[in-house]
């Protein structure tokens, strides 16, 4: 789950496993990490979003989820730049994008954007940032480990 709450992830299990009694289920969280300079190797706690304006970019399927994230971390506002999934950053829209961030605290993007969009960030535009992800498991642990030990398995055969 990214955008659903635990309550709503629990309700799905539940619903699915009253379809399929049989059937095991994990619940497994993609949370929002530290916040890493696209373009050095500094980092930051997500907490430097907490009471500030943050300008995101995305380019993902599903931006809104992103966009929750930063807010749910505590950003005062959020506006953002949205581009097709996959979008190809170039030059210009990276001179435009630094032009829409300028009055941002904090310019912020995924690193799937970030690998594509740091290349053409300008000199002298605010700093961009990219957030990462982590998985968390949240029920289910035992089960993720059995299957990848059966994967393991599996593959040690070929």
């Amino acid at each position: 789950r990214k955008a659903s709450s635990s309550a709503d992830a629990r309700q799905v299990r539940d619903t699915l496993q009253r379809l399929v009694p049989a059937l095991s289920v994990a619940i497994v969280a993609l949370r929002p990490g530290a916040l890493h300079d696209a373009q050095g190797p500094s980092t930051a706690p997500l907490a430097e979003l907490v009471g500030r304006s943050v300008h995101a970019i995305a380019a993902i399927g599903d931006p809104d989820s992103f966009l929750l994230q930063l807010e749910t971390s505590g950003a005062a506002r959020v506006t953002s730049s949205i581009f097709p999934d996959h979008h190809d950053f170039s030059d210009g829209d990276a001179q435009r994008l630094a032009l829409e961030a300028a009055t941002a605290d904090i310019v912020v993007c995924t690193l799937k954007d970030a690998v594509k969009l740091a290349p053409h960030w300008p000199a002298g535009a605010p700093r961009l940032w990219y957030v990462s992800q982590h998985a968390s498991v949240e029920e289910g642990n035992d089960l993720l480990e059995d299957v990848l030990d059966a994967l393991l398995a599996a593959r040690s055969t070929y």
